[in-house]
């Protein structure tokens, strides 16, 4: 799972190619701080942050974010817990 992963997901011509995917979640998660920021709201940056990996992470292997939709955040959650007892 792990040689997969780094040779397909994190492999360099990969990554190159999913740029602009990154640069589109970084802005989106940029632009959701200034808005807060704006409105004087107090933001959690660590759950930012996390759902901003999160959404990294999802598109690049399923090509949609998870924070759109709660349940789809709790099934990848429980999807990557079981995937990583599996592995063990």
């Amino acid at each position: 799972m792990k040689k997969m992963c780094m040779s397909e997901l994190l492999g360099g011509r990969t990554l190159d190619q999913l740029r602009p995917l990154r640069q589109q979640e970084t802005l989106r998660f940029l632009r959701l701080l200034q808005k807060k920021g704006e409105a004087r709201e107090v933001v959690d940056v660590g759950d930012e942050l996390l759902t901003l990996t999160n959404n990294i992470i999802t598109r690049m292997i399923m090509r949609k974010t998870c924070s759109e939709n709660d349940s789809d955040v709790e099934d990848i959650r429980k999807m990557v817990k079981d995937t990583a007892e599996l592995a063990g």
